[in-house]
């Protein structure tokens, strides 16, 4: 299903380029490959949650990002900088996962490298970035809505993951309370 959706977003995004040619589209369809790769190259879990409620947040927050669209592509000031910071640090962060990436809260063997020795959810933070620099780039109503779609379904499923893993998983217990923040450092 996902990679279905990768390929509808795919073609829209790089029609949307071939029309504009800016690279804020371009830059889209990049973050949503690597995603969409990561997700069919994952490793089996140990233990996933088989509630409805965390799989239907988790397919939410996951295809939200697919949503957004075209607007005016004004890639000025701060939105291209911020969506280039925000991929290289999803790239490292996902480097730091690897295989471990999934949807729905698993436990795929616990992370504590990298960036997640300074926040427990890297990747989220890094989604909230780059859709904050997306959103500047092409400020549409409905793009609006995407992101708040987004920030909000992010929010409950890392609640939903923590959830999970906390209960499940001693390892998991001890990484939280040496890594305290869940998306900014000393913050959240």
């Amino acid at each position: 299903m996902v990679a279905v959706v990768w390929f509808g977003s795919a073609w829209a995004t790089l029609s949307l380029w071939q029309e504009t040619r800016a690279p804020v589209p371009l830059i889209l369809l990049v973050r949503n490959s690597t995603l969409t790769l990561l997700f069919l190259a994952r490793r089996p879990p140990k233990e996933a949650s088989t509630s409805v409620k965390e799989w239907c947040v988790a397919v939410v927050s996951t295809l939200s990002g697919y949503l957004f669209v075209g607007g005016t592509m004004v890639a000025e000031g701060l939105a291209l900088p911020l969506m280039v910071v925000s991929a290289i640090l999803m790239t490292v962060s996902i480097l730091a996962l690897g295989r471990s990436f999934g949807i729905v809260p698993a436990n795929r063997g616990i992370k504590s490298g990298g960036p997640y020795r300074i926040v427990r959810h890297p990747i989220y933070s890094c989604y909230v970035l780059f859709d904050i620099g997306y959103l500047m780039g092409a400020p549409t109503f409905r793009n609006g809505l995407v992101f708040v779609a987004v920030v909000v379904s992010l929010y409950v499923r890392a609640r939903y993951e923590e959830k999970f893993l906390l209960r499940a998983d001693p390892a998991y217990q001890a990484y939280a309370r040496q890594t305290r923040s869940m998306f900014v450092p000393g913050i959240l």
